[in-house]
């Protein structure tokens, strides 16, 4: 009788836990809905903007730097179209005083021209120089030289024609490109009549680079032919000048007579 008791004392035991442990608790359900994470509410999907594929990559533009001359010597020819006969294109002329010029003639190379009253001449033989002895102060800021040669003679540029009057010029120029820095054609070369004998003259303007300082002059050349008489005159002046003076030296090449021989 006493077992009886304790098991039925025993199953009320447990039954009474039993309520406690499963009456008491929450439905599975609403568990989990209380433990689940807050989730943000989903957005639409939007895809980044990505730069187009296989696009080229553009180089960086550089200045190209053109390649160093092979020369240290420019000659700039100016495009004008060239008489092949007639008078010489102007040069900027002075007012010139036509008293004060006299006639010179050599006895050596038997040619003549005018000469300034207040030029000086020295004549060297195939050479005859010309100045002004003021030239370093306010007098005509020229300097001419006349060299007078055979068709034969090894003073004349190499490779020119002697009886072709602007070949004798190319030879000049040609000279001017070895030994000045820059060779600028002020008027191309002009075939001319110098006091009836075929000629050719042109003038340019140079540039020789010494040091720091550049010496810059301007030319008239010319050359004139007579039977196997070749005359080439160089005049110089300043370039500061703007080449003023050279009008004496066309003037007085434009008057060279050939002298017959004794």
């Amino acid at each position: 009788m006493r077992r009886v008791i304790i098991y039925l004392v025993g199953i009320l035991i447990l039954t009474c836990s039993g309520c406690s442990l499963f009456g008491g608790s929450a439905p599975l359900d609403s568990i989990a809905e209380i433990d689940r994470p807050q989730v943000a509410e989903a957005t639409a999907y939007t895809a980044p903007t990505l730069p187009p594929v296989n696009t080229p990559t553009l180089a960086p533009t550089m200045t190209q730097t053109p390649p160093p001359s092979p020369s240290p010597f420019t000659v700039v020819i100016v495009d004008t179209p060239t008489l092949e006969s007639g008078p010489s294109t102007s040069i900027p002329t002075p007012d010139f005083n036509f008293g004060g010029w006299e006639r010179y003639e050599t006895s050596y190379t038997r040619i003549a021209f005018d000469t300034p009253i207040n030029m000086v001449v020295r004549d060297y033989g195939r050479l005859i120089r010309i100045g002004d002895p003021n030239f370093s102060d306010e007098g005509i800021q020229l300097f001419i030289e006349f060299q007078v040669d055979q068709s034969t003679s090894a003073y004349l540029p190499a490779g020119i024609n002697p009886s072709d009057p602007r070949s004798v010029i190319d030879g000049i120029l040609r000279e001017f490109e070895k030994n000045y820095t820059v060779v600028t054609m002020i008027r191309p070369v002009t075939n001319v009549n110098m006091h009836g004998y075929p000629g050719s003259d042109t003038a340019v303007r140079t540039q020789l680079s010494v040091g720091l300082e550049i010496d810059e002059l301007i030319w008239y050349l010319a050359a004139v032919i007579h039977e196997e008489t070749i005359v080439r005159i160089y005049a110089q002046s300043p370039a500061s000048t703007g080449g003023t003076y050279l009008a004496f030296a066309q003037h007085m090449i434009e008057t060279i007579e050939f002298l017959p021989k004794p």
